[in-house]
């Protein structure tokens, strides 16, 4: 009798349902877009016919399943979806025996924007061992913003510290010991970089 109960219950786990978990979402980083990104799901137990269910910000579920499913395996597959809204998705995949996955959040941010310099000022400075201000104006700049100043020999430095920061407008002292021509660029610490501006130094 017992070796009877013991084959029903291994019968039993055989014929369970499916249980798909999503463990991470690549690329980790999304921002919100009109056109169909394509996006890796890792996770465990995702099986044939299966189907991705994506709520939106909004609360309105969209499936994918069929041939929006790509490279399908036990561990993964590829899917692309279209982002846009900002705000958190939630992902469930449902394996065709009814397994179910607990959801999976992922945050979809805004662009970076990146920051412009117009002009420089003053536009041309003469060497010296002292630091001198100088004024970047443009625009998109944001705190925590960087400047990485590119010498004539190549050499970069990056600078994080401003007299004045404003997203219009930033002034910041430099030490200018060479003559020759200067790169200057800004970097948002949202990622997003500048145009690379010169300088002249007499």
């Amino acid at each position: 009798m017992t070796r009877i109960l013991a084959s029903v219950v291994f019968a039993l786990a055989l014929t369970g349902i499916s249980e798909p978990k999503i463990n991470g979402v690549q690329p980790e980083k999304l921002t919100m877009s009109a056109k169909p990104q394509q996006i890796t799901v890792a996770g465990q137990d995702f099986r044939e016919g299966l189907t991705l269910v994506v709520t939106t910000p909004g609360g309105q579920p969209k499936n994918f399943s069929g041939a929006d499913i790509v490279g399908r395996g036990p561990t993964g597959f590829r899917v692309s979806i279209a982002f846009d809204a900002v705000g958190p998705y939630e992902l469930v995949v449902l394996n065709a025996d009814g397994g179910k996955s607990p959801p999976f959040r992922l945050d979809v941010k805004t662009a970076a924007v990146a920051p412009t310099i117009d002009r420089i000022q003053p536009a041309e400075i003469s060497r010296s061992q002292e630091a001198q201000v100088l004024t970047l104006r443009g625009a998109g700049f944001e705190p925590g913003l960087r400047l990485s100043v590119t010498d004539p020999t190549g050499t970069v430095a990056v600078k994080d510290a401003f007299d004045r920061l404003e997203p219009t407008i930033a002034v910041v002292r430099l030490v200018f010991e060479v003559s020759g021509t200067y790169g200057l660029m800004v970097t948002n610490p949202s990622g997003g970089p500048s145009n690379s501006i010169s300088l002249t130094i007499r």
